[in-house]
């Protein structure tokens, strides 16, 4: 009959062997997934992390037929490189990208042509808010409401086919005039919890 022996191990090789954890495999190998977003449209991509931001862009293609060319994508506003790695860029498994639509080799407009239109409902919702602010600004009521529907309209405007210089002109519009409806808003709550406040 034949008989086995069980290995000889030392007692700290086989402590080892039963207390240290699994290795895992390297993060850049791992598939992920990925939303790449933008005003109009969203892209669900499971990718390794391994993969180049060129092949995410050539999934994103096949998916919401944007020629791969036309893309460009950003991570908290960096801009991806095509050559790069998504791991070597720093994305991670459930990453949101923005997804900003550029015709490739078209030249970029002087910064103030192209957002006129962006601009001018800028100014629109500014006036509307100035007037919310006056009725705020003597006491009268004023329901959160109509603050919620400059957010949307302010929200709502669509930045893709401008060029970065463009981009950049009108985001710090845009964002100072979201703070101060925040800010515009806290009043007239403010104003209505004192006003509920008296009555009791």
């Amino acid at each position: 009959m034949l008989s086995f022996k069980r290995a000889y191990l030392p007692h700290s090789l086989s402590r080892l062997s039963e207390d240290s954890p699994p290795t895992r495999e390297p993060t850049h190998y791992h598939k992920m997934h990925i939303l790449v977003a933008s005003s109009k449209q969203r892209v669900a991509v499971v990718i390794a992390g391994s993969a180049t931001v060129w092949e995410l862009k050539e999934k994103v293609e096949k998916q919401a037929d944007i020629k791969a060319g036309d893309q460009e994508l950003r991570l908290h506003g960096e801009v991806l490189a095509d050559e790069m790695t998504l791991s070597e860029q720093g994305v991670q498994d459930r990453d949101r990208i923005e997804l900003v639509v550029v015709k490739a080799g078209a030249a970029e407009a002087p910064p103030s042509a192209g957002v006129g239109t962006l601009v001018a409902k800028l100014q629109a919702s500014e006036r509307k808010l100035d007037e919310l602010a006056a009725k705020v600004a003597a006491s009268e009521s004023v329901h959160q409401e109509f603050f919620t529907r400059i957010l949307e309209e302010i929200d709502n405007l669509d930045l893709d086919g401008l060029t970065s210089a463009q981009r950049d002109e009108v985001r710090p519009m845009r964002k100072a005039l979201v703070k101060r409806c925040d800010e515009e808003s806290a009043r007239a709550l403010q104003l209505e919890k004192a006003r509920a406040h008296a009555s009791n």
